[in-house]
């Protein structure tokens, strides 16, 4: 009898071993049920888009991101996301008025980033030692989807098996309960908790920084009835608490959702700056500086 019990253990672990192979064979990867106005990149910039390369912790990266030239004795590093990175955006027009005063501007925007990545970016880029930080996040952070930053990194290295229960799990409860389980890519208590981390690693390495409000697109009628499946909705709480830390670590930010509330021909959609609209921003920050 215990020898049946062995043989029939050997089985189901046998099964499960081809079961495996063969989702790694077909390269089996779990996908979320999508969701209204699903805007989840993440697979997307990391496996996809050629202006990055893979990293497993940072998800994606761009592959000049740490390189530096020293034209200027001070240094001022931007950190953010899309609305950051754009070549000729804020960061741009920010390094025109900053080059009279010994300021070099580098720029780390990264499209699709969260404060999770950014964090991870901030660790590796302090000991080259700049005078001034500004730091921008949030609307990806917001972002409704399915699995957080801080999860959705380790998927990749699973077993093949255990994602597809997961995809069954996920099957099953919208069948029962025609829901779909939802998260922000990074949640409101882990951004206040990101943002803290960067005050603190940046007051540790004597780097003034300063933190931006991120600026976005929210109508009255999108106000009186928020879609709450579209991070929009929670763009003013995660804006808050960018005030809050900075009020927590006696840190100065600026804010240019306030600046740019309510001036929609100045946006190229929901919360990307016009040409502009990045103009008036790099004059905006500069001008509330005060370095």
């Amino acid at each position: 009898m215990k020898k049946n019990f062995l043989l029939s253990i050997a089985s189901i672990i046998f099964i499960l071993f081809l079961i495996e192979i063969t989702l790694q064979l077909a390269r089996y990867e779990y996908y979320p049920l999508k969701i209204k106005k699903y805007s989840d990149w993440r697979e997307f910039h990391s496996f996809q888009d050629k202006r990055y390369t893979y990293e497993p912790e940072l998800l994606w990266i761009k592959e000049d991101a740490l390189i530096f030239n020293e034209e200027n004795p001070k240094k001022l590093f931007a950190l953010g996301d899309s609305n950051t990175e754009i070549p000729e955006g804020w960061t741009f027009y920010l390094s025109e008025l900053l080059d009279k005063e010994n300021f070099t501007v580098y720029n780390f925007g990264t499209a699709g980033y969260t404060s999770y990545q950014g964090l991870g970016l901030l660790k590796r880029i302090l000991p080259f030692k700049p005078d001034v930080l500004l730091i921008s996040f949030g609307s990806n952070d917001a972002h409704v989807v399915k699995t957080q930053d801080k999860d959705w990194k380790s998927r990749k290295h699973r077993l093949k098996l255990l994602l597809l229960l997961k995809t069954a799990e996920d099957r099953l409860k919208f069948l029962l309960t025609k829901q779909i389980g939802i998260v922000h890519r990074v949640s409101p208590e882990d951004y206040e908790k990101n943002l803290q981390k960067m005050a603190e690693l940046a007051k540790k390495s004597n780097v003034e920084v300063i933190f931006l409000t991120r600026p976005f697109v929210y109508c009255e009628e999108e106000k009186e009835n928020p879609d709450l499946y579209y991070w929009k909705a929670y763009g003013s709480l995660y804006n808050s608490i960018v005030k809050k830390v900075a009020e927590k670590y006696d840190v100065p930010y600026i804010d240019l959702y306030s600046e740019f509330e309510d001036k929609q021909e100045l946006f190229i959609d929901d919360s990307h700056l016009t040409c502009q609209g990045h103009e008036l921003a790099g004059k905006f920050i500069y001008e509330n500086l005060n370095i």
